[in-house]
């Protein structure tokens, strides 16, 4: 098994290292069909949001990973040929399978780039903490840059290159134009129904039950850390929203905040030693919580919802810049966690430190 990986490796590699002429006598039907797989697969990753975020009362996780993998045979199928078919009226003479199917080649490095990046991140989040939000940009940026760049070599020195008629030039010309229409087209797709907010680290400490990779270990650092987490901005244009619910939404302070929906509109809810009161009565809650914080109830209005965290304590408001916002009116909430975000960054992270 250990021989046949070593030699798969070895093909990527020299597909993606050789010079162009050389590409006619390495592509075979075979090794076209197994470019075109993990471009699939690879694509599929970047797709888990489509699912999730077009239909989200499905709840199922297994059903978001099925759209995913749906939406990306089209999406590899629709940029190699976009790609080739711009070469070709540049005077390329390129096949397009071909094209495509290097296309899937070229998403094995960008692969072992987000396994090495990922996996690195994991590591030092386990052994030493929490790690700084502009540093995790950073890396998030270098990768991608790479990942144009190397995709970029593989479409210009294959598909486009200068043994199919086009001048290297021109082939440079297509790749970036062609790489800027199908990242800004995903990205418009994606932000119609996906944002990316900054959640506070204390605000996500206190929210066990949510796998987080950044955990505030003291006030200070939850001051200078945050944590982006995509939320689906559709999910309460299809459903309502309802007790128990974990939503992000924006706070008059302009941070992010993730909490759980206790109170209703019209309703009169606060917190009597950690446990919910709503209109007079105590509520059950099937979620675990913890600390004995008191707030007084108070009356919701029309638009507005109260929400809190599941950890209840009295101190919780120190390890915060600012006083955690109880009441959220109906246009400061953006949505939801992606479900899918949460199962991976569980797998990836596990489960968050106190």
């Amino acid at each position: 098994m250990m021989t046949g990986f070593r030699l798969f490796l070895r093909r990527c590699v020299r597909i993606t290292v050789a010079p162009g002429r050389e590409v006619d006598q390495i592509v075979s039907d075979r090794t076209r069909l197994g470019g075109w797989l993990l471009g699939w697969l690879v694509t599929a990753l970047s797709m888990l949001w489509v699912g999730e975020a077009l239909w989200p009362v499905w709840n199922s996780v297994a059903g978001y990973l099925g759209v995913a993998l749906l939406a990306a045979a089209p999406w590899i199928l629709i940029q190699g040929g976009v790609l080739h078919l711009a070469g070709r009226l540049m005077g390329g003479r390129g096949r397009w399978d071909t094209t495509v199917a290097l296309c899937g080649y070229g998403t094995v490095p960008f692969l072992a780039l987000a396994l090495i990046l990922g996996g690195g991140i994991a590591v030092y989040v386990r052994v030493f903490g929490p790690i700084p939000f502009h540093l995790a940009s950073i890396l998030l940026l270098v990768l991608a840059l790479l990942v144009a760049m190397i995709t970029g070599l593989v479409i210009v020195r294959h598909g486009l290159s200068s043994n199919y008629g086009l001048s290297t030039r021109r082939a440079w010309l297509v790749t970036a134009v062609g790489a800027l229409v199908f990242t800004l087209g995903n990205n418009a797709l994606r932000g119609g129904y996906v944002t990316r907010c900054a959640i506070t680290v204390a605000n996500l400490a206190a929210m066990p039950q949510i796998p987080v990779p950044l955990v505030a270990a003291g006030s200070g650092e939850a001051r200078r850390l945050s944590l982006e987490y995509a939320a689906n901005l559709r999910y309460y244009r299809e459903t309502a929203i309802r007790r128990g619910d974990i939503l992000i939404f924006r706070g008059q302070d302009g941070h992010g905040w993730m909490g759980r929906v206790l109170g209703l509109p019209g309703e009169q809810a606060g917190l009597q030693n950690g446990h919910l009161v709503v209109d007079g009565a105590l509520q059950f809650e099937p979620w675990q919580t913890s600390g004995d914080l008191t707030i007084p109830p108070r009356q919701i209005g029309p638009d507005e919802y109260f929400l809190w965290t599941d950890e209840r304590t009295p101190d919780l408001e120190l390890a915060t810049e600012s006083r955690f916002p109880a009441i959220a009116k109906r246009d400061q909430i953006l949505g939801p966690v992606l479900r899918l975000d949460v199962v991976l960054l569980s797998w990836v992270f596990g489960q968050p430190r106190a």
